[in-house]
């Protein structure tokens, strides 16, 4: 999956690898993650995360995707796999300083397309959270067995199409470069106060101090 990504923003940005420090391979029993930065030249910061855990029953995706320097929505995907069954998450977080665009209504709306093509299949329940309310109308949330290909086109179809909204998304300047960041460090220091699925997992595996500055400086690029 990270190859796909980097394929798919390779072909309109540079990007460049970055140290993620202690936090590229981490083994805390029973998981063991490995991470990878980058830095995307005109755009912001990614993040692929791939963990495995309980012998390889359980197996997990991540991809962050964060705009500094586009107003355009952070787009956050996972993939896991346990016990026969495979939830697929897309996530669409609203930081925005002009959500009004024309280009991103066009692509907000091919997004929910995609998103209604899975319509047939069970929603996850994942719970409520704090963040609800920064996702925007294309975030699904999936869980079903022997729909891997059916994940994966959706998948390949919301990134294709993100990468299209980020292209024709505005270009930061001046205070809202900062006003952008500010929207991404609340939404981080959001989860580390307020708590998240993986924030807490990582809570009970790294400690808190750890998980902060992988949140901040890995995960969020901050």
């Amino acid at each position: 999956m990270g190859n796909i990504v980097l394929e798919a923003l390779a072909k309109h940005y540079e990007i460049y690898k970055t140290d993620c420090g202690e936090f590229a391979n981490v083994k805390a029993f029973p998981f063991h993650i490995k991470t990878h930065t980058f830095s995307i030249k005109n755009l912001g910061h990614l993040c692929i995360l791939q963990v495995k855990g309980c012998l390889g029953i359980i197996k997990m995706q991540t991809v962050e995707i964060v705009p500094f320097y586009k107003d355009a929505p952070i787009f956050s995907y996972d993939r896991m796999k346990t016990a026969g069954s495979e939830v697929f998450i897309a996530e669409f977080y609203d930081t925005f300083i002009d959500k009004n665009q024309a280009p991103y209504r066009r692509h907000e709306e091919n997004l929910c397309q995609i998103k209604e093509s899975l319509k047939i299949i069970p929603q996850y329940n994942n719970g409520a959270h704090w963040y609800d309310f920064l996702h925007l109308p294309m975030t699904v949330q999936k869980k079903a067995k022997k729909c891997g290909v059916q994940f994966n086109k959706a998948f390949e179809a919301m990134l294709a199409e993100y990468v299209n909204l980020v292209k024709d998304a505005e270009v930061l300047a001046g205070n809202q470069f900062e006003e952008k960041r500010q929207k991404v460090q609340f939404l981080a220091e959001g989860l580390l106060t307020n708590g998240g699925p993986a924030v807490n997992t990582f809570n009970r595996l790294l400690g808190t101090e750890k998980t902060a500055d992988f949140i901040r400086h890995c995960f969020f690029g901050l």
